[in-house]
Protein backbone atom coordinates (compact mmCIF):
# COMPACT_ATOMS: atom_id res chain seq x y z
CA UNK A 1 0.00 0.00 0.00
CA UNK A 2 2.69 2.17 0.99
CA UNK A 3 4.40 1.88 -2.60
CA UNK A 4 1.29 2.34 -4.32
CA UNK A 5 0.79 5.63 -2.63
CA UNK A 6 4.55 7.10 -3.11
CA UNK A 7 3.74 6.26 -6.84
CA UNK A 8 0.30 8.46 -6.65
CA UNK A 9 2.36 11.45 -5.03
CA UNK A 10 0.52 11.05 -1.51
CA UNK A 11 2.01 12.39 1.43
CA UNK A 12 0.88 10.16 3.91
CA UNK A 13 -1.85 7.33 4.45
CA UNK A 14 -4.39 7.32 6.95
CA UNK A 15 -6.33 4.68 8.32
CA UNK A 16 -9.76 4.79 10.45
CA UNK A 17 -10.04 1.65 12.99
CA UNK A 18 -12.33 -0.08 15.56
CA UNK A 19 -10.96 0.17 19.22
CA UNK A 20 -12.93 -3.48 19.53
CA UNK A 21 -9.95 -5.37 18.68
CA UNK A 22 -6.70 -4.40 20.05
CA UNK A 23 -4.74 -6.63 17.26
CA UNK A 24 -5.80 -4.00 14.46
CA UNK A 25 -4.01 -1.40 16.54
CA UNK A 26 -1.20 -3.08 17.34
CA UNK A 27 -0.70 -4.11 13.82
CA UNK A 28 -0.50 -0.19 12.43
CA UNK A 29 1.81 0.53 15.53
CA UNK A 30 4.20 -1.49 14.65
CA UNK A 31 4.02 -1.04 10.78
CA UNK A 32 4.94 2.80 11.58
CA UNK A 33 1.63 4.45 11.67
CA UNK A 34 1.04 6.80 14.79
CA UNK A 35 -1.95 6.85 16.24
CA UNK A 36 -3.31 11.06 16.07
CA UNK A 37 -6.80 10.70 17.59
CA UNK A 38 -10.42 9.77 17.94
CA UNK A 39 -13.57 10.18 15.75
CA UNK A 40 -16.07 10.48 18.40
CA UNK A 41 -19.72 8.58 17.07
CA UNK A 42 -18.20 8.24 13.83
CA UNK A 43 -19.13 5.05 12.94
CA UNK A 44 -21.76 2.47 14.51
CA UNK A 45 -21.49 -0.81 15.95
CA UNK A 46 -24.20 -3.30 17.22
CA UNK A 47 -24.05 -4.07 20.76
CA UNK A 48 -26.72 -6.54 20.87
CA UNK A 49 -29.73 -7.80 19.26
CA UNK A 50 -31.42 -4.78 17.63
CA UNK A 51 -29.41 -1.97 19.77
CA UNK A 52 -27.00 -0.29 17.28
CA UNK A 53 -25.01 2.59 19.32
CA UNK A 54 -22.52 4.99 17.47
CA UNK A 55 -18.20 4.37 18.57
CA UNK A 56 -15.12 6.14 18.72
CA UNK A 57 -12.55 5.65 16.00
CA UNK A 58 -8.98 5.63 15.96
CA UNK A 59 -7.38 7.75 13.59
CA UNK A 60 -3.64 6.72 12.44
CA UNK A 61 -1.28 8.06 9.99
CA UNK A 62 1.62 7.08 8.58
CA UNK A 63 4.23 9.97 6.39
CA UNK A 64 5.90 8.22 3.15
CA UNK A 65 6.91 11.74 1.76
CA UNK A 66 10.77 12.17 2.82
CA UNK A 67 10.48 13.97 6.09
CA UNK A 68 13.22 16.79 4.50
CA UNK A 69 9.95 17.55 2.09
CA UNK A 70 7.85 18.66 4.70
CA UNK A 71 7.37 22.01 6.44
CA UNK A 72 6.35 21.84 9.54
CA UNK A 73 4.35 24.65 11.36
CA UNK A 74 5.49 27.54 13.67
CA UNK A 75 4.39 26.97 17.05
CA UNK A 76 3.66 30.55 17.65
CA UNK A 77 0.66 30.08 15.06
CA UNK A 78 -0.86 27.60 16.99
CA UNK A 79 -3.22 27.83 20.27
CA UNK A 80 -1.94 26.49 23.09
CA UNK A 81 -3.85 23.29 23.37
CA UNK A 82 -2.63 22.59 19.17
CA UNK A 83 0.76 22.98 20.28
CA UNK A 84 0.53 21.10 23.20
CA UNK A 85 -1.00 18.20 21.37
CA UNK A 86 1.17 18.68 18.62
CA UNK A 87 4.16 18.27 20.53
CA UNK A 88 3.17 15.16 22.27
CA UNK A 89 1.85 13.25 19.02
CA UNK A 90 4.94 15.17 16.76
CA UNK A 91 7.57 15.71 18.71
CA UNK A 92 10.28 17.11 16.77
Amino acid sequence: MQEAGRRMGAAFLYALLTLKHRCVQQGLESGGYRLLGFFPGYDRELVAPGVVKRVYQAVYAKLIAPEDKVLRPDPKNMTPAARSLYGLLLPD
